[in-house]
């Protein structure tokens, strides 16, 4: 499953075209030249990971071994599937018959081993979705790693960031009804600290 300690996914990175940065702001073009230098995001794409975000996901399962093949996988705030990448090779889910559900309200490509519900979590028809995947039954992996859209104004992120928290929260703490997490299930749940 590790070669060289990463898993390599089967399908080539999605990439970010040149003419999509023409009207970004000065801030958005230095974040944007920062991370093209960055070391993850170079590996990410030699790697053919579609997020440099797959590396920490990574890390938790070395570190933990939370992901193991044969488990059922939910992946929320899924795009652009870095993580669903991860958990694909990690339970080893196959076109065939897959086990890693990617569920995100931005459209993403399908990564192959997993399948992909467009739609929101807080959307009932959504969740019945959910459970129809899993024939109602419990998931042993709940992963989450959104963020929200940050729009530069520090009352706003804060805002933003807190409302996000605890929608996950709600949804984690629910999870058991909603979306039928086994007991003994794990959940990996990206947390933001704002900076106020």
């Amino acid at each position: 499953m590790f070669r060289g300690g990463f898993l390599r996914p089967s399908k080539p990175a999605c990439s970010v075209s040149g003419a999509a940065m023409s009207s970004q702001t000065k801030s958005s073009k230095a974040w944007l030249k920062e991370h093209v230098r960055d070391q993850y995001v170079r590996r990410a794409k030699m790697l053919n990971y579609r997020s440099r975000a797959a590396f920490k996901l990574i890390e938790i399962n070395h570190r933990y071994g939370i992901l193991k093949p044969g488990q059922k996988v939910l992946d929320l705030g899924s795009a652009p599937g870095g993580w669903t990448q991860v958990a694909v090779d990690a339970v080893n889910s196959t076109e065939s018959k897959p086990i890693v559900l990617a569920v995100d309200r931005l459209p993403m490509v399908e990564v192959p081993g997993a399948k992909f519900i467009l739609g929101d979590i807080n959307n009932e028809d959504v969740r019945v979705k959910i459970k129809e995947f899993f024939d109602l039954r419990p998931v042993d992996v709940l992963l989450s790693d959104m963020a929200p859209n940050f729009e530069g104004d520090r009352d706003t992120d804060h805002i933003a960031i807190s409302e996000l928290q605890a929608c996950l929260l709600y949804t984690s703490d629910a999870a058991d009804d909603l979306l039928c997490v086994d007991l003994g299930g794990r959940r990996i749940i990206k947390k933001k600290k704002s900076k106020k």
